[in-house]
């Protein structure tokens, strides 16, 4: 068997695999996912799984539906309680430019320009999570973002062809998995709101 596809399975393994440890972070723990980008994430993944249908489905629509599920059930989580739900602008704004975003993804006949405006919504639609770590780093789980950023690596690795069609989104995801993780690990929070916060607590 090619390594690229062992390296392929084995980046899909691991995505799946990540969602254990991060609702179990959510159930016990600390964790708080964004309600809007797991919304949006839900959004895209659904309309993704739906168009590989109608193409004509192959066995990688499995990965698909069990990361489509993994999101369904995050976001079910998140409204029963275990969400971070304080809306503000930035959230507001990022859910109505996703949403423009996605429309303007399914309307295009150019596979390179929806490729393009998938990438573009998806980095609006995780904007509000990036935002919330780096305020609030405790609200994620850094050990599942570090297999998910491991994944996406492996990923990219598998790719058989260099080009913008087959690395964008990979290498758009170590970014985002990579920026996510850091201040999962990292981050101490914004300064303002941690002066803010220990005012607060005397």
């Amino acid at each position: 068997m090619d390594w690229h596809i062992i390296v392929g399975i084995l980046a899909g393994v691991l995505q799946i695999a990540s969602i254990i440890p991060y609702v179990r972070s959510m159930l016990y723990g600390t964790t708080r996912p964004n309600v809007v980008t797991q919304i949006l994430w839900t959004i895209f993944q659904v309309i993704a799984l739906l168009a590989q249908f109608s193409s004509g489905a192959s066995w990688s629509v499995i990965i698909l539906i069990a990361l489509t599920f993994n999101s369904t059930l995050i976001t079910i989580l998140c409204f029963m309680g275990y969400g971070y739900k304080e809306y503000g602008l930035v959230d507001k704004i990022c859910f109505v430019l996703a949403i423009l975003a996605i429309i303007l993804w399914q309307i295009t006949r150019e596979p390179l320009v929806a490729l393009a405006l998938s990438i573009v919504a998806d980095a609006i639609a995780t904007w509000p999570t990036i935002v919330k770590t780096y305020r609030y780093p405790k609200t994620e789980a850094p050990f599942p973002w570090l297999m998910t950023l491991t994944a996406s690596i492996l990923s990219a690795l598998s790719s058989t062809k260099f080009n913008f069609a087959n690395l964008a989104f990979p290498l758009y995801m170590i970014i985002i998995d990579l920026t996510i993780t850091y201040f999962a690990f990292f981050g101490k929070g914004h300064p303002k709101i941690r002066l803010e916060k220990s005012i607060l607590d005397k």
